[in-house]
């Protein structure tokens, strides 16, 4: 995984902040899920690559 070397704003910030819809699905589940066990494996098996 590559980490933002920027404090600047990405593409995906672009996105996210010009949606018709503030809250959706997705931002519900992001909510609901600590995803720092997930990216602590991911970055786990991606460092062996």
């Amino acid at each position: 995984m590559s980490e933002r070397n920027s404090n600047k704003p990405g593409i995906a910030d672009y996105v996210v902040s010009h949606r018709r819809h503030k809250e959706c699905f997705l931002d519900e589940i992001d909510r609901l899920i600590d995803w720092k066990p997930f990216e602590k494996l991911l970055r786990k098996k991606l460092s062996r690559v």
